[in-house]
């Protein structure tokens, strides 16, 4: 019996903050593009992937400001 290994979460790691503003632009374009209503479901699962990531960037960027800031 052939068994498939599965698959390791991707972890991300932050390091740069201009790479990390760069990938929030990079992916607001895309959002653009797609509109805030995406025109079907696959569409509607990217919209909110890629609000996700905004989000999970921003915070961490938020959390390097902090650390900077009162470090």
């Amino acid at each position: 019996m052939n068994k498939r290994k599965r698959r390791e979460p991707m972890v991300i790691a932050f390091k740069d903050p201009k790479r990390v503003r760069e990938e929030i632009a990079c992916i607001e374009s895309r959002l653009a593009e797609i509109g805030p209503d995406g025109d079907c479901a696959y569409e509607n699962a990217m919209i909110r992937q890629f609000e996700k990531q905004v989000e999970m960037r921003r915070v961490w960027l938020e959390s390097e400001f902090q650390a900077a800031y009162n470090g």
